[in-house]
């Protein structure tokens, strides 16, 4: 594929407005919520598991105790 080709590929639309309208309503129905209030969630700000109450910090301080100590040999991030 050329650049040109790939440039007239991206102006079309990607997903079909009829197929993408059903997935709404199949995603709406197995969530148990309103068309509304799915759109509200989508549109908002994107959240991470930093965002909500977590072991994060409990967890990273296991694994430093456990290198420290010689039980865990592996580099985590």
């Amino acid at each position: 594929m050329t650049r040109e080709e790939a440039l007239e590929k991206l102006k079309l639309q990607p997903y079909d407005e009829k197929i993408a309208m059903q997935d709404l309503e199949y995603i709406v129905e197995r969530l148990e919520i309103g068309k509304g209030d799915f759109v509200d969630l989508m549109n908002g700000p994107n959240k991470t598991f930093r965002d909500y109450k977590n072991s994060e910090k409990l967890l990273k301080s296991a694994i430093k105790l456990a290198m420290f100590v010689g039980l865990e040999k592996r580099n985590f991030r």
